[in-house]
């Protein structure tokens, strides 16, 4: 999953990035950093193989696409979320 997530950020770079996880709205390395700042969220981390350790920020999903309509436009685009 984190080479898929590289590889659209190579695509993608000035988007942020989320991955629907069960029931939660996960970002990774630079993203998670600036969801954290925005929505105030405390970043974690866990193995990714290889020894790679990146910081997640994730949110419940029903929060996450509340907290992001009201931070608006780019991420707030009908269907985006």
């Amino acid at each position: 999953m984190l080479r898929h997530y590289v590889e659209l950020k190579a695509k993608h770079p000035a988007r942020l990035l989320l991955y629907r996880l069960g029931d939660f709205f996960e970002c990774f390395f630079e993203d998670a950093i600036q969801l954290s700042r925005l929505l105030e969220l405390t970043l974690t981390g866990k193995e990714g193989g290889e020894r790679i350790c990146p910081p997640i920020a994730r949110r419940p999903s029903p929060r996450c696409r509340a907290l992001l309509r009201r931070i608006g436009p780019p991420w707030a685009k009908r269907g985006h979320l």
